[in-house]
């Protein structure tokens, strides 16, 4: 039977800047080496190698390292996947995410507290106001289309809007007694389009 044959994707790297990269066949057990009874071989060393090639890839050529990613990705090219980046880069979109709708879902509550709350301004910027609301309203509209997120802005309104009387308190210099301590505006308030709050 003929040897069977696996496609490796070869990193070439001078001086820490990369050169080409080169696709080449390697027999599966073109190489092997007997170390205390443990077989290793050729592929899994050149794996081995290449791995660390990829540190030095993701390292110096962060955008090098993502099309080189993906044409493994689409090419279903497991052997040769940098799977420690990638896995971090997947956890680190998540988490960006999830900090992005906390932002949004803040600065929103912020601009419908000063609304209701801070009428000395409202008669000035009511209407700077109002826009502010409705962007970062579609923001956070955008976010929660997924559901993961939109379980995840249900689970942390308490939270930020802790946050959000702080700085609302802060910057209109209104007693601290004025804003309620517990969030006054309900999730469909909250993502409705059409509602602005009135003073109470």
């Amino acid at each position: 039977m003929g040897a069977h044959f696996s496609t490796c994707n070869i990193i070439i790297v001078e001086n820490q800047n990369f050169v080409k990269c080169l696709e080449i066949q390697i027999p599966n057990f073109l190489f092997v080496l007997k170390s205390g009874g443990m077989l290793a071989s050729g592929l899994r060393m050149t794996t081995k190698i290449l791995q660390s090639t990829f540190t030095t890839l993701y390292e110096q050529d962060y955008y090098l390292w993502i099309e080189t990613t993906l044409k493994q990705l689409q090419n279903q090219d497991r052997e040769n996947l940098d799977w420690q980046h990638l896995a971090e880069e997947i956890e680190a979109l998540g988490i960006e995410q999830r900090r992005k709708l906390e932002s949004y879902l803040k600065q929103l509550l912020i601009h419908l507290l000063i609304y209701r709350y801070w009428q000395t301004e409202k008669e000035f910027c009511e209407r700077g106001w109002k826009n502010e609301i409705c962007n970062f309203r579609d923001e956070l509209e955008f976010s929660c289309r997924s559901k993961t997120l939109y379980n995840y802005l249900l689970g942390c309104i308490d939270a930020v809007y802790f946050k959000a009387r702080k700085q609302a308190i802060q910057k209109t210099g209104l007693s601290s007694d004025i804003f309620p301590e517990q969030c006054p505006f309900t999730v469909e308030n909250i993502l409705n389009s059409d509602y602005f709050p009135d003073e109470n």
